[in-house]
């Protein structure tokens, strides 16, 4: 039930979607004895996509997520499990794989298809076993997620980690935070590896800030994870509200 209020909500408040219903509910006022109200509920739409047009606000709110946790450059001499959430993380989970040989791999929640116990991708042969030259067979999948926090319940209880064992987690940055709060509050740590920057240098660029279908999806993506947060915490699925490196 959770997961579909969670999913109704943010599809009311991701910021293209309110904006439509500002528009659209504000134009219907126009026509009713609250014509006032209306203008001023069309005025606020402009002004918020006027915003998000001409300053970089999703970058703005993506760039501390991002730079929450530094890159991994220093490997652990032994590492017993790699973890990815998502599917879009395959080059570093792939590098992972081929330099821990004897390490647990796992694919928590938005993983690639599996079909007959074959991995199937759209970059590997079909039927086979093989995928960025890892064994297949070394891959443990957990499809059933529909969640972050599904995801680290679910993949944990399938393997079962121990206390004082190495496991690296591969997400995308923006999304390691609210990753790592949740492993925190399950009692299994982690050592992040943040991939997929979307900010970086080009956010000082002046022509890109006013792009603003990318500052609008820097601005939803951002805010997903803002809110979701901010759920884990108020929910305890997380001890703080801005999970960081612990010292």
């Amino acid at each position: 039930m959770l997961y579909f209020v969670s999913k109704c909500f943010w599809l009311i408040v991701q910021p293209a979607h309110l904006w439509f219903l500002l528009m659209v509910l504000g134009t219907v006022l126009l026509f009713t004895r609250r014509r006032r109200f209306g203008v001023g509920l069309l005025t606020v739409d402009a002004l918020l996509i006027l915003i998000v047009a001409v300053f970089p606000v999703g970058t703005w709110l993506m760039a501390p997520l991002e730079n929450r946790f530094p890159p991994l450059t220093q490997m652990p001499v032994h590492v017993d499990g790699v973890i990815m959430l998502g599917g879009d993380e395959d080059v570093a989970f792939a590098d992972l794989a081929r330099r821990y040989p004897k390490a647990k791999l796992v694919f928590a929640g938005g993983g690639p298809p599996l079909q007959k116990g074959v991995f199937h991708k759209a970059d590997a042969v079909p039927n086979s076993s093989q995928w960025m030259g890892i064994d297949t067979s070394r891959i443990i999948f957990e499809p059933e997620s529909r969640n972050t926090f599904e995801d680290v319940v679910k993949a944990k209880a399938i393997v079962h980690p121990m206390p004082g064992e190495t496991w690296i987690l591969v997400t995308a940055a923006f999304h390691m935070p609210r990753s790592v709060g949740v492993f925190q509050a399950q009692g299994w740590q982690v050592v992040p590896d943040p991939v997929g920057y979307r900010t970086g240098t080009a956010a000082d660029d002046p022509v890109t800030n006013l792009d603003f279908a990318q500052n609008l999806t820097l601005l939803s993506v951002a805010l997903k994870e803002w809110i979701g947060m901010l759920a884990n915490c108020l929910l305890g699925h997380s001890e703080s509200f801005f999970p960081g490196p612990t010292i």
